[in-house]
C-alpha cells in the first residue's frame, strides 16, 4: 500500500487595502470588488484580475461577507482579504474565503 501525501492548496491573501469599485452581477448572485492591498499568489483563474475579489452574494455566508465589506468601505477602514484559491463564483476572480476589516 502506498502513502500519498496531500498538500493542500495555498490561498491567496491581499494586505491591508482599501476597497473600491463593489459590482453586483444579478446572473450570478456575485458582488465583485477591488482592493488595493498586495497579493500573495494569485490562482491561475484570477491572474487576469489580480486586485479584483468575488463574494457569493446569494447565500447567507455570502451576505454576511458583503455586510462586512460594505461596513469597511462606508466607514473607509483597510481590510485585509483571505481567498479561497478558486474561482468558483466568478470565472475570473478569486472567491472570497474571509475578510477581516483592520483598526
Amino acid at each position: 500500500m502506498a502513502l500519498v501525501a496531500v498538500t493542500p492548496a495555498r490561498a491567496s491573501q491581499a494586505g491591508s487595502g482599501t476597497v473600491s469599485q463593489i459590482l453586483t452581477i444579478a446572473e450570478t448572485n456575485s458582488v465583485l470588488f477591488i482592493q488595493t492591498g498586495t497579493r500573495t499568489t494569485v490562482p491561475t483563474c484570477g491572474q487576469a484580475n489580480p486586485s479584483r475579489w468575488a463574494i457569493a452574494a446569494g447565500t447567507p455566508f455570502g451576505q454576511a461577507q458583503l455586510a462586512v465589506l460594505l461596513t469597511a468601505y462606508a466607514q473607509r477602514k483597510q481590510v485585509t482579504i483571505v481567498g479561497m484559491n478558486s474561482c468558483y463564483r466568478q470565472s475570473d476572480t478569486e472567491s472570497v474565503q474571509y475578510i477581516v476589516i483592520n483598526d
